[in-house]
C-alpha cells in the first residue's frame, strides 16, 4: 500500500500542491524507514518529519480560507481536525505499545484514505474558489470541469 499523488489528484493551486507532494514524500521515508527495518529513534524522527508538514501545511491552508473569505472554512477546518484527533490516536497507540512496521502501515492506510477524499473533496474545492476569485498561485487543472457561474 502506497500514497501516490497522482494526477487525478491535483487541485490546481500552486501551494496547496507542492504541499501535498512534500507530505506524500515525507509518508514515503516514513514507510521505507519502517520497512528496512530502521532504528525505532529513526521511524520516530520520520514520524515527527510528518507531524510538522501536516501541522504546516494544515495552518497555511486554513490561513489562505480566512485570507480569501472561503466560504467551506468551518468544514475544512472540521476535517483537518478529526485527521488531527486520528493522529493523536496514532501517537498515543505508538507511545504505548512502541512503534512496529504494523502500526506503521495502520497509519499508512489511514492517511490514505484520509488524503484521497480530502484533497478530492475538500482542497479541490477550495482551489476552484481560489481560481474563481482569482487568487494567487491558481493554475487550470486538466480535464476539471468549471462550475458555472450565476
Amino acid at each position: 500500500m502506497n500514497l501516490k499523488l497522482t494526477d487525478d489528484l491535483t487541485t490546481g493551486n500552486e501551494l496547496i500542491d507542492q504541499q501535498h507532494k512534500d507530505i506524500v514524500n515525507c509518508i514515503d521515508k516514513l514507510v521505507r524507514a519502517s520497512r528496512q527495518g530502521r532504528s525505532k529513534t529513526e521511524v520516530a524522527a520520520a514520524i515527527a518529519e510528518f507531524e510538522k508538514y501536516i501541522s504546516e501545511h494544515f495552518r497555511d491552508e486554513e490561513q489562505l480560507q480566512v485570507d480569501t473569505s472561503y466560504p467551506g472554512i468551518e468544514a475544512h477546518k472540521a476535517h483537518h481536525d478529526q485527521f488531527r484527533r486520528s493522529f493523536e490516536e496514532f501517537k498515543r497507540k505508538s507511545e504505548k505499545i512502541g512503534i512496529s512496521h504494523s502500526l506503521v502501515i495502520q497509519l499508512l492506510s489511514m492517511a490514505t484514505d484520509w488524503f484521497n477524499f480530502h484533497i478530492n473533496e475538500m482542497d479541490r474545492a477550495l482551489a476552484a474558489y481560489l481560481r474563481e476569485n482569482n487568487r494567487p498561485g491558481s493554475i487550470t487543472v486538466p480535464g476539471e470541469k468549471t462550475p458555472a457561474k450565476s
